[in-house]
């Protein structure tokens, strides 16, 4: 097309001011610990649009150590301070505009802002004021842009705008969105050219239409979602095959990064981003993919890479960068690129040997296995425990074998594995050997994959951990009349808990809303010998008991409710099922101590989640051979609540309390993403989570489920009233012959009727209780919400509507 066509206005900046001449990177920051801990806040000015206007943005930079809370610049140089991993990011990348110091106020161009906030990305201490809290995502936003072919074949381009324009932050190399105190990328990676096309519509003439349209327009698909027709068929970026390419020694290495669309070949940092493409593979339209490549680039980048250069080379310089490399970031390259060694670092690298860990299971008991851990060279050296120790001590990634030879190693993953096994409780028999609970093997089998270990097991242990970590289909059970009820995701849930059960383990059934968790857990308890107990919200327990007549009729079910409940404790023994509500547990937890259940089965998990609670402390005391929770709630998005939820579910396999604190939530509550990466490895052993789309081709096209619930005392005594007195008013009309007036006064009645269902303050009363229907209503609105999903709430009654307005913002629902 010609980006004359589409030539960005010159943006005003402020004058470059000389560099500050090189000081010492002081104070020194270092990842967690806990030495001198500083937490990290960034301020921006109330009238933030206004600075903005002006070129001259202000920005603040606190911390929080010792309980006060001070400026960046006012920590000691001589001292060290220990940080999240989020706090270091932005604290180290801010001393570029200080000078190499931590700064305490800031005056940022639009550009050098617009830089500042890539670093602040998910911070979540960042304030207007000190009060009002700003976001800043990572997810970007992709306009629409609207392509319509004018009479005179021109073309007329015009992306969507939402809000004023200046809540657009545009820069020179990049595009933000400020709205309701967040900031968010806009079109990220578009080139700089093409940013007019966010200030207004552009029309190009006749003559450069088709040019735009077969080379320039598919490209845009990468940052715009394209609308409108102009005889084209649309592309979506395309994804090329990733070639690296390294040669050199170990003090200077240089990298060549291309990627291949088709039969074209680009050379990150060589060809130009502004050169787009299309190509067509299977009768589809595909384009250069530049954000895909930036992404990729930042891989080398991460690994110590500077460039690259105007020829797309990337260098890296010094002997333990290279030697790191090597060990730690090439292998995982190999398994992800086409990498080409050259003939010199092939050379030098034949002298180096790589050891990574190695696992070996010596052997195990009825609950419990034993495990000896040592690293192992590729030519099959071996080190010890005590030598394991006495590497990471060191805190070098290499080491001299005897003949001379330099092993390298990769000390983070080493660490982070020796953290896994002291995750799991063990008991140290001697260096480098364990006994650790059967529980656990799931969870030490994943981590030491993930982390490139060879692990050395009899088949059985293997067998073992693959089906607890569910990587080969588990034994099924017979179903009955179920087996042509159940989708196949349900008989892989019900196979799934029976699988815990029969190895003495306990877990959470987590599967989103509407999956039906109910029936595959009642499946699941036809299995289990003895009777089984379900706890769930008293808004459930007519689910539950139409679930079980519906799916399960053979199975005796007990529902332990009302005044005579107690009376009917002794008829347990001669049921399948037992169901009760929360509150009456808690009530009858006396009663409950003394019965053992074959299995103990709580739904809804956020009536567990604080540990201190009488609910909670009701469940725990219940003995039970099998234990289980379930919930629609991603309960791993609430670290502090899910403790309380896996110890009743499988005591003991997250620890204690104290120690979860410590080595999980608190971590993960500053932002440390290890620790939530290895809590999660650690609960897929134990919690089964599948959500909707990743299930669809089992789904039909739309789910109704009837959801029933029981009227209180309150709601049954005045239905029986209006019931009583509208027939007897009913009847009297009518033995007078007044039948229209008999029909008017049916249907009063049958309305009242309805109200007295939904709310008794629908008819003027004032009730000590929330109704039956409003209560299930909620709890189907926070297990919905927690999901991440969204709902519509209909009702015949709009003063139903209000009072559910009403209690959604007691419950702070927005």
């Amino acid at each position: 097309m010609g980006l004359a066509f589409i030539r960005p206005k010159p943006v005003v900046t402020a004058p470059a001011q000389t560099p500050a001449p090189p000081r010492p990177l002081k104070p020194v920051l270092k990842l967690d610990g806990t030495e001198n801990r500083i937490e990290a806040n960034f301020i921006l000015p109330p009238t933030f649009l206004n600075s903005w206007d002006r070129n001259q943005v202000m920005f603040g930079c606190e911390v929080e150590t010792g309980g006060k809370r001070v400026l960046a610049s006012a920590l000691s140089p001589e001292l060290s301070f220990s940080c999240s991993e989020i706090d270091l990011g932005a604290l180290e990348g801010l001393r570029a505009y200080a000078g190499g110091r931590l700064p305490g106020m800031l005056t940022l161009s639009r550009d050098q802002f617009l830089e500042v906030l890539a670093l602040l990305v998910q911070h979540p201490r960042i304030t207007l004021g000190r009060t009002t809290p700003v976001a800043v995502k990572a997810d970007g936003i992709k306009p629409r842009l609207r392509v319509e072919e004018l009479p005179d074949r021109r073309l007329k381009l015009t992306a969507e705008r939402s809000g004023e324009a200046r809540t657009l932050l545009l820069g020179t190399s990049s595009a933000w969105r400020w709205a309701e105190n967040q900031f968010q990328p806009v079109a990220r990676g578009l080139p700089a050219a093409y940013f007019p096309l966010l200030l207004e519509p552009v029309i190009l003439a006749a003559d450069q239409s088709e040019g735009f349209v077969l080379r320039e327009l598919p490209s845009l698909a990468a940052f715009f979602e394209i609308e409108g027709h102009v005889g084209i068929k649309p592309s979506e970026p395309g994804k090329p095959e990733i070639f690296g390419t390294f040669e050199g020694s170990l003090n200077h290495l240089t990298a060549k990064l291309q990627f291949l669309y088709g039969k074209r070949m680009v050379t990150f940092g060589a060809t130009p981003v502004t050169e787009t493409f299309v190509y067509e593979i299977d009768s589809k339209n595909y384009s250069r993919n530049t954000g895909f490549e930036q992404n990729t680039a930042g891989v080398l980048r991460e690994a110590g890479f500077q460039g690259p250069s105007a020829i797309g080379d990337f260098v890296l310089q010094g002997q333990n960068q290279i030697l790191r490399f090597f060990a730690v970031v090439l292998p995982e390259l190999q398994k992800k690129w086409k990498v080409s060694i050259g003939s010199r670092f092939q050379n030098v690298t034949q002298r180096l040997e790589r050891i990574t860990p190695k696992l070996d299971v010596v052997g195990s008991g009825q609950d419990w296995f034993e495990l000896s851990y040592s690293l192992e060279s590729e030519r099959g050296d071996r080190f010890s425990g005590s030598d394991i120790q006495r590497l990471l001590q060191v805190g070098q990634g290499f080491t001299k074998l005897r003949d001379g030879t330099l092993a390298v190693f990769d000390s983070a993953k080493l660490e982070e594995f020796r953290d896994i096994i002291q995750d799991c409780y063990p008991t140290q028999l001697q260096p480098g050997r364990y006994r650790i609970s059967r529980a656990q093997a799931g969870f030490i089998d994943g981590a030491a994959r993930d982390l490139g270990a060879t692990i050395g097991a009899t088949t059985e242990w293997r067998q073992w951990t693959e089906s607890q970590q569910q990587l080969k289909p588990l034994q099924s059970l017979p179903l009955g009349a179920l087996e042509t009820v159940l989708r196949p995701y349900q008989k892989e849930g019900v196979y799934w808990l029976h699988f815990l059960a029969e190895n003495r383990l306990g877990g959470i059934l987590a599967d989103e809303m509407g999956l039906g968790k109910t029936v595959q857990t009642l499946a699941f308890l036809r299995s289990v010998s003895g009777t089984s107990l379900i706890v769930c919200p008293a808004s459930l327990l007519f689910n539950w008991r139409r679930e079980a007549a519906r799916f399960v009729p053979e199975l005796k079910l007990l529902t332990l409710e009302g005044a005579d409940r107690h009376s009917r404790f002794e008829e347990i023994s001669q049921h399948n099922l037992v169901l009760t509500s929360y509150p009456l547990l808690r009530r009858d937890s006396a009663l409950y101590r003394e019965l053992h259940f074959g299995a103990v089965v709580l739904d809804e998990a956020t009536h567990i989640k604080n540990p201190d609670t009488q609910n909670a402390q009701a469940a725990m005391a219940l003995r039970a051979n099998h234990r289980f929770v379930l919930t629609g709630t991603p309960v791993e998005n609430s670290v502090r609540d899910l403790w309380s939820i896996m110890n009743f579910a499988l005591p003991g396999y997250l620890g204690d309390r104290d120690e979860f604190r410590e080595r999980y939530e608190l971590p993960i509550s500053r932002g440390s993403q290890p620790e939530r990466e290895r809590l999660a490895k650690r609960l897929r052993p134990v919690m089964l989570r599948r959500l909707k789309r990743e299930v669809a081709r089992d789904l039909p096209e739309k789910i109704e489920q009837i959801a029933f619930c029981d009227l209180t005392a309150e709601q049954r005594e005045l239905y029986a009233k209006l019931q009583r007195e509208g027939r007897q008013k009913v009847e009297t009309l009518a033995s007078e012959k007044k039948s229209g007036a008999a029909r008017v006064a049916m249907l009063t009645v049958l309305l009242r009727l309805r109200q007295a269902c939904g709310d008794l303050r629908l008819l003027g009363e004032t009730p000590e209780n929330r109704s039956g229907k409003l209560d299930l209503l909620m709890e189907l609105i926070e297990e919905a919400m927690d999901g991440g999903h969204r709902m519509l709430v209909f009702s015949q009654f709009v003063s139903m509507l209000r009072l559910i307005q009403e209690e959604l913002k007691n419950e702070g629902v927005n």
